[in-house]
């Protein structure tokens, strides 16, 4: 796990500090690392501090929590998701994901059980001319998301070591040369190849989902930079996007709490760029979504939602 120190930059405007992250370090939890995987979870993981949520007084050492997400029964195990979840990821792409990361076939029931897929005939897929031709386009656009994942993948860690390095400046030049245009690459390649959304079962999906994925990462790292700048409008306009990727990836999942507390962040940014109306919406569904997840009383991300809704109310905004 990531280890990532705070540091506040500071809205002189609404008293406000917009709170940005850089990578310090790592973390082995031994407990955690043995629950194991399930494309369909019954669990997630929580990371807290103990006593203090103040980010710039690390007195504590970070722990975890597993919260259950369904009813169990004793003597039930209890599953995490390492990543693909069914659902949002096709099973060849969960497949491949959990082999290529961490050396595991999965056996969950989502990946045993019968799944839509290509008619198979003694044990071999059955396709026909316009099959065919379907297979050789999807291949073509495998090398197109493959060059763009490598290239994200790049551009991430340049910036965020510009980041660590604390030059900013230098870091939003590098999105304004680099990464901006990679995000318009990819919002091209789903623009010409998806008019709309594809089924699950269709040969392109793992594809459409790893361009969107693309979209997400890049499009909240440039949030990021443009936060870490003071540039809290074009920050917002970014980590919008990025928020509409997630759903796009996972679109009956709207209220997971992964996609909450970037609503929460959203809305810091719309309230420290001064457009406090904009702030409320997100404000107000990041907060209800977040809630059931969550240690309410001490959960970080929750108690700031407060504190500006707070603060809206006593000013009668």
């Amino acid at each position: 796990m990531k280890i990532l120190e705070e540091y506040g930059v500071e809205n002189k405007a609404h008293g406000i500090s917009y709170v940005c992250e850089r990578r310090i370090g790592y973390a082995l939890f031994a407990n955690a690392s043995a629950v194991n995987h399930s494309c369909l979870p019954n669990a997630t993981l929580r990371h807290c501090l103990p006593d203090s949520y103040d980010p710039l007084a690390r007195q504590h050492d970070i722990f975890i929590e597993i919260v259950s997400i369904d009813q169990l029964t004793a003597g039930e195990e209890v599953f995490i998701s390492y990543g693909p979840v069914a659902g949002k990821h096709s099973r060849n792409f969960r497949q491949k994901s959990l082999r290529s990361q961490y050396c595991f076939q999965c056996k969950c029931r989502a990946c045993e059980g019968n799944e839509a897929g290509a008619t198979q005939v003694n044990g071999t897929i059955a396709l026909d001319p316009e099959g065919v031709d379907a297979i050789r386009e999807v291949e073509a656009l495998c090398g197109d998301v493959q060059t763009l994942r490598e290239h994200a993948s790049r551009v991430n860690e340049k910036a965020s070591s510009l980041l660590m390095d604390n030059n900013v400046g230098v870091a939003v030049h590098y999105v304004h040369q680099t990464v901006e245009p990679l995000l318009k690459r990819a919002r091209g390649l789903l623009n010409e190849h998806f008019s709309q959304p594809p089924t699950p079962e269709a040969l392109d999906f793992t594809m459409y989902l790893e361009i969107y994925a693309c979209v997400q990462g890049l499009a909240d790292l440039i949030a990021h930079i443009y936060a870490c700048n003071e540039d809290f409008s074009k920050a917002a306009v970014f980590l919008h996007e990025a928020i509409l990727a997630m759903e796009k990836m996972n679109p009956s999942a709207l209220s997971d709490p992964g996609i909450a507390r970037e609503r929460i962040k959203l809305a810091q940014l719309l309230f420290n760029s001064g457009d406090i109306q904009g702030a409320h919406g997100p404000l107000l569904q990041g907060m209800k979504d977040l809630a059931p997840h969550v240690d309410s009383k001490r959960d970080p991300d929750l108690l700031e939602a407060r504190a500006i809704l707070l603060f809206l109310q006593r000013r009668g905004l």
